[in-house]
């Protein structure tokens, strides 16, 4: 009986030892992973295998230890804004295009009710308040209107959480252009996409 009590005693440190060395491996994939994937974004921000480092520990342990899951998510979140193509206007995006805008939006949402950091989660909303500034296009004066409101909104919460965000403010200056050339056309709707869908030149603040 002791004898089995002392291989399962083994056996036990063995494993123990063996998964901390298979979760040393990964909390130092996650670490390399993190800077080299973020220069790789840049280049090229459709690949599918960004901050996704092969794991050899289950539930994402390497990631949990090192302590960057938020760090994580948030990347992969401004990988789906990225792909939605926000600078190209309402009527021109692709299903595709709008397909990552809604799960973008759904997520960037999530991401600011709970974010521990406030410079962070100040771009979040920002990047919901161009999400919101692209929805709708100028045809539409009320869809037009209440998206560009809730952009507004947005960019205020943004600034709210970090005054330092440049972005942010440029974003709210234009929006609120964008509604006073809403409610005061009557006859005409022409240059309600602004520069926020036609020049391209609202900051994206990621």
């Amino acid at each position: 009986m002791k004898r089995w009590l002392a291989l399962a005693a083994v056996g036990l440190v063995t494993g123990a030892a063996v998964l901390l060395v298979l979760l040393a491996i990964d909390v130092r994939r996650e670490r390399n992973r993190l800077g080299r994937d973020d220069i790789a974004f840049r280049v090229d921000p459709t690949r599918g295998d960004l901050w996704r480092p092969p794991k050899l520990v289950p539930y994402n342990a390497g990631a949990k230890l090192l302590g960057v899951t938020d760090q994580v998510a948030y990347r992969r979140v401004v990988q789906l804004f990225a792909l939605s193509r926000p600078k190209i206007d309402v009527l021109r995006a692709t299903a595709a295009m709008q397909t990552y805008r809604s799960v973008a939006a759904v997520q960037l949402w999530s991401r600011a009710q709970h974010d521990p950091d406030a410079a962070r989660k100040s771009r979040e909303l920002n990047m919901l308040g161009v999400l919101d500034l692209v929805s709708s296009g100028p045809a539409d004066r009320i869809r037009r209107l209440s998206a560009l409101v809730r952009a507004s909104g947005s960019f205020r919460n943004a600034i709210l959480a970090d005054d330092k965000n440049a972005d942010a403010k440029y974003n709210l200056e234009l929006t609120l252009r964008l509604i006073r050339t809403v409610t005061q056309t009557t006859n005409s709707l022409k240059g309600l996409g602004g520069a926020a869908t036609q020049s391209r030149d609202f900051g994206a603040g990621y």
